[in-house]
């Protein structure tokens, strides 16, 4: 359902149209939690019902998240490197995310940005 988002968004600063354009999956077990879970409930009223492939969507979830496991049992299951130094956050994502992203993918493009300007290549 957000990948089907991310296709019909035309947005640039959008990250799920980044996401769908290259075809990284961004899921959302929660979905019915937020404001996208009431536009469902309110589509549903109006249009009587929606269906949505549940059986898709949980075969394809239940492969990622860790239920709440602790990052030694994680290694078990082949998410963590053994040899990994982890740790788990209990944070909500829509908190976190941006910090990540900043911290990360932001990050390296200002610093990319920086050098062409510093070695004159910009």
């Amino acid at each position: 359902l957000i990948a089907e988002l991310g296709a019909h968004i035309n947005d640039e600063s959008s990250i799920c149209y980044w996401a769908n354009r290259n075809n990284i999956p961004i899921f959302c077990p929660a979905l019915t939690d937020g404001s996208l879970g009431d536009m469902l409930y309110f589509h549903s009223v109006r249009n009587n019902g929606i269906k949505l492939d549940i059986v898709e969507v949980r075969s394809r979830l239940s492969l990622r998240p860790d239920s709440g496991a602790r990052p030694d049992e994680a290694v078990s299951w082949g998410k963590i490197k053994s040899n990994a130094e982890s740790v788990k956050v209990f944070a909500d994502a829509s908190l976190v995310f941006p910090l990540i992203v900043a911290r990360t993918f932001a990050k390296y493009v200002i610093d990319r940005k920086r050098d062409k300007l510093v070695n004159g290549t910009a």
